[in-house]
């Protein structure tokens, strides 16, 4: 791990946030950040699986919401038919637990976007959620991360960094996107 490779993978989408548990997500065999180009009417199959302590439920999402969601420990298949662009992202969620460092259990995945025509979905909304999630995940940071106190200040910036980065990408998305 290092600030480059930290970096690397954000603007590559090929990341996972998690307190606790590790959960994956494969969409017609792509993780996380890929890109899969489809056409209307195509069938794709999602798949999230979830290991860890305390996940109550695991959750297969998209622009509109909820696609699949379980509650047992098996993993979660689906088949998604391409309708427009969209991303498919894989959450679980559990009640509180001694080994996370939050009060609920949490672990998101970076999306795999489809795009239907060169086209790539984009949502007011979803940018601004992204937004507020990335404020909070500063502050989780700034909290609980552990650094090498000497260079303390340096690595906290570097990773402020790539936050703002993130941030100016998803304000333009929401100065350009529909809805």
């Amino acid at each position: 791990m290092s600030v480059a490779a930290f970096k690397d993978a954000i603007r590559a989408g090929r990341t996972v946030v998690t307190n606790g548990p590790w959960i994956e997500l494969e969409v017609d065999g792509h993780g996380p950040g890929a890109v899969i180009d489809a056409t209307a009417g195509d069938r794709l199959v999602a798949r999230a699986s979830v290991t860890g302590p305390g996940v109550d439920r695991l959750t297969i999402v998209g622009p509109d919401g909820v696609v699949a969601e379980h509650t047992s420990d098996d993993p979660l298949d689906v088949t998604v038919t391409v309708d427009g662009p969209l991303w498919l992202a894989a959450i679980a969620r559990g009640a509180a637990h001694p080994r996370t460092l939050d009060a609920s259990v949490f672990a998101h995945t970076s999306p795999v976007y489809i795009d239907v025509a060169g086209q790539r979905v984009m949502r007011r909304a979803d940018a601004r959620w992204c937004r507020s999630f990335l404020d909070r995940l500063e502050a989780l940071v700034e909290e609980h991360a552990r650094f090498d106190e000497t260079a303390r200040a340096d690595q906290l910036g570097d990773i402020v960094a790539v936050l703002g980065e993130a941030r100016a990408f998803y304000r333009g998305v929401v100065t350009s996107a529909g809805r």
